[in-house]
């Protein structure tokens, strides 16, 4: 083995101990001498994975992949890379060009299936899924994917068989156990799966490294207590899973109340009159926002169930405008402060790059929806953007949409949710520029509450689609009944009929509510 051959191979091994510096420092010191070799290359885009750091790491792996095309490995850690990325499409084809080479590459199918997944090509997937435990019928991991897939399609009597042999094989794999205990609790069998939960907390709570494991199964014997009526017994695993939650920094509610007041200085009545107009003339998008929790998923599934609306999920492609928009513009300034240097051909260009991403996505359809809900801070840059799309704001009591957001562990990293207090004060903060948008906003906005949604679905629906310029259809009242993914924290509930034990549910939990109500406007 040479010299070459070694610093690779520990690098890698670095990689697995969580060593990334390490790991980076051995190949930033070989691609000095070795600005071409495609292994170091390959380890330098993975150490930038491994950092979330997913353009870096497209960018070194494709580097390699130019200089050495027949390593399999490349082509699907490129894939993972793309997926991350949401380009399933191009993913899709890295899987493909992996299992060309070697076509037993049990990674590469794995991937090629999730692709399919994203891009809800659900027999597809399965299919994939099989194909991989054809080539190793102990691949575990194959099992769990399967068994998602069926739970992601309301199949739970296919799911549950998968996942068990799952966990049988790995009893350890802490991702299977959670699907396995998830879809338990939505077949009825809460007792079993509170008994899964409670097994992996007694093995995971003192291990800090699986923090995000142990958050979830909290939340998850939480819900299960609070379905069952056990609010003294629910709420402290909520509010345990939110002391324990360390992931990225500390909220500074002074901070975000600044970004707020930024925005709401720059994008005044004046300013966005003058604007008004001057981005792409396209009707496509359909933006449904507010609080998370505020029933923006339950908008976007009535809106998915018509036949000429594509529901897109959470995009993250308007936040990543306001993060270029200072070099678009060419401006020395931050956002939103670089935003009165906007022009016309800049703003279009945004535009048109934000709504490419939508045709991908959406498959040739006439609206496509985008529910990240924070984008609700963005209305003013949207409006210079997109003059002619729909913005749907979902709204929720304030007691109830900050207890779901307390009690919910999200995916993302949400620092303000944490803590009551935190809550209190972002939710202020959410409703001071919710009012500066309504009374500066030169188009037009549809409030729709979470509790009419509840109690008068059908007349809503119809509001909520004749807003959006297109004809009623009736599958619109069966939206539960779509198939379609719904990757978010209330994945589960648009599948069910309407149903009213929601709302409010912070009469149930009123003693522990006292910073919350004490921060709220």
């Amino acid at each position: 083995m040479t010299t070459t051959e070694q610093a690779i191979l520990q690098a890698m091994q670095n990689i697995g101990t969580g060593q990334l510096n390490q790991a980076e420092q051995i190949c930033q010191k070989l691609l000095e001498t070795q600005p071409h070799n495609p292994e170091a290359l390959h380890v330098h885009g993975l150490v930038a994975y491994m950092r979330r750091d997913y353009d870096k790491a497209i960018e070194q792996i494709s580097h390699a992949i130019e200089i050495e095309n027949s390593n399999p490995q490349f082509f699907a850690n490129l894939g993972e890379a793309l997926r991350r990325t949401k380009r399933p499409i191009e993913a899709l084809e890295k899987f493909e060009r992996a299992i060309l080479i070697k076509p037993e590459f049990l990674k590469a199918h794995l991937g090629l299936g999730n692709c399919l997944r994203d891009l809800e090509r659900f027999e597809g997937a399965i299919s994939k899924f099989r194909l991989a435990l054809a080539i190793d019928n102990s691949f575990a991991e194959a099992y769990h994917y399967l068994g998602v897939t069926y739970m992601e399609v309301d199949r739970l009597e296919d799911a549950i068989p998968v996942l068990r042999k799952a966990v049988a094989m790995r009893p350890a794999y802490s991702e299977a156990q959670m699907s396995l205990a998830s879809a338990l609790e939505k077949k009825g069998e809460s007792e079993e799966a509170l008994s899964v939960y409670q097994a992996m907390l007694e093995r995971d709570e003192k291990n800090v490294a699986v923090h995000n494991n142990v958050g979830n199964i909290l939340k998850n014997m939480g819900k299960i207590y609070d379905d069952q009526g056990q609010f003294d017994k629910a709420f402290p695993h909520f509010e345990k899973d939110n002391d324990l939650d360390n992931r990225g920094e500390e909220y500074n509610t002074d901070r975000h109340s600044l970004v707020v007041n930024r925005l709401i200085s720059i994008f005044n009545q004046g300013f966005l009159d003058n604007k008004f107009g001057m981005g792409s003339e396209t009707e496509l998008p359909i933006f449904v926002l507010g609080m998370s929790r505020s029933g923006t998923t339950l908008v976007e599934q009535l809106l998915a169930s018509h036949p000429e609306v594509h529901g897109a999920g959470e995009l993250s492609e308007i936040g990543r405008i306001v993060g270029q928009l200072p070099k678009l513009t060419g401006s020395s300034l931050l956002y939103p402060e670089c935003v009165p240097e906007l022009d016309a051909a800049t703003a279009c260009k945004a535009a048109e790059e934000y709504i490419s991403y939508l045709n991908r996505e959406s498959g040739g359809a006439k609206r496509v929806t985008d529910k990240m809900p924070g984008n609700f801070l963005h209305m003013g840059l949207i409006s210079l953007l997109l003059p002619k799309a729909k913005i749907i704001h979902c709204h929720r009591e304030p007691l109830d949409v900050c207890l779901s957001c307390y009690f919910q562990h999200f995916t993302a990293i949400m620092p303000f949710s944490r803590n009551l207090k935190d809550l209190g004060r972002y939710y202020s903060d959410y409703e001071k520029v919710m009012a500066h948008w309504k009374k500066t906003m030169p188009m037009p906005v549809l409030d729709v509450r979470y509790e009419d949604m509840i109690s008068d679905h059908e007349s809503m629906g119809k509001k909520i689609i004749d807003f959006c310029g297109l004809e009623w259809d009736e599958a619109c009242l069966a939206f539960y009944a779509t198939e379609r993914p719904v990757k978010t924290a209330s994945s589960w509930q648009v599948r069910q009929p309407i149903y009213t034990s929601s709302l409010a549910r912070w009469k149930n939990y009123e003693p522990n509510l006292t910073p919350l109500k004490e921060a709220l406007p």
